[in-house]
């Protein structure tokens, strides 16, 4: 009986806008709920009723923009599925808007980085280039590590 095949690794085209987005959503976020926390405990500190509602304002609108950038952004820098699969049959490569590739281990005579990009040299056929940087790896680093896997399943040793 026929095993399906498992996957080793997988990486995920790195999305330069999303580390922004997330680090403006997260200070928004944490920044406005120290306001509103600030605001929940005037009664002791003695602040003056306009600071309060100055407080308790910019802490809402804060915190609010965060959630509703967060909600509104995030799915539409998600939604492009664009990786790599590293499985124990060979790479499985979704690189929209091109169909989903399975490059079988046998195929591949050598994977390596060339300059920005990374080359998957096929025994027949034209080469798979990788311009995109995959799984906050540098191209060589990537390249390193899909070749230890092409080189790995031809001792059968992968997995």
């Amino acid at each position: 009986m026929a095993t399906s095949p498992s996957l080793l690794a997988f990486y995920r085209r790195d999305e330069p806008r999303i580390r922004g987005i997330l680090v403006r959503g997260g200070v928004s976020l944490s920044v406005g709920a120290l306001l509103l926390l600030l605001c929940a405990l005037t009664e002791r500190l003695h602040l003056a009723a306009p600071v309060r509602l100055a407080l308790s304002l910019t802490g809402a609108i804060l915190f609010g923009h965060a959630l509703v950038t967060g909600f509104m952004q995030l799915p539409t820098l998600l939604k492009h599925d664009v990786y790599v699969a590293v499985r124990t049959d060979g790479l499985l490569l979704n690189l929209e808007p091109e169909p989903v590739l399975l490059l079988p281990w046998a195929e591949l005579a050598a994977i390596e980085a060339v300059g920005e990009e990374v080359v998957l040299r096929r025994r027949t056929g034209d080469a798979v280039r990788l311009r995109a940087r995959f799984g906050g790896k540098t191209h060589d680093e990537l390249a390193r590590c899909l070749d230890d896997a092409r080189r790995k399943s031809s001792f059968d040793i992968l997995g």
